[in-house]
């Protein structure tokens, strides 16, 4: 029993971590998207401006903007399989005061019988 509580707090600390971890690298693949995207539009800018000097030619061209989507990466989680049952079966076993009282109790009853 005493080893199983350490274990179990050890997991959900390891399961926290890697969650953690996971959130980090979505939120920096977002960023990363969102830099790629606006430096392509920026380049994009450039040659169009470019293009729009031209003689005849810059009252033809349209600037495109370059979309990435990246919304979906604030949907993607671990499943919660990975640490609902540890934290179900952690809210299930006793604290170390719960075994104290108990432990307690259990020696306190055979000498309260002798008295009374």
């Amino acid at each position: 029993m005493f080893a199983t509580l350490p274990s179990l707090t050890l997991s959900l600390k390891i399961i926290q971590y890697v969650e953690k971890t996971f959130d980090d690298v979505t939120s920096s693949l977002d960023n990363a998207a969102n830099t790629l995207q606006n430096g392509l539009n920026f380049a994009i800018g450039g040659v169009s401006s470019a293009l729009g000097d031209i003689p005849g030619l810059g009252d033809r061209a349209t600037t495109p903007t370059i979309t990435i989507n990246t919304s979906f990466l604030s949907n993607v989680s671990p499943p919660d399989s990975w640490s609902g049952p540890l934290n179900e079966l952690n809210t299930k076993l006793p604290t170390l005061d719960d075994l104290r009282a108990d432990l307690a109790n259990l020696i306190d009853t055979p000498f309260d019988a002798l008295r009374g």
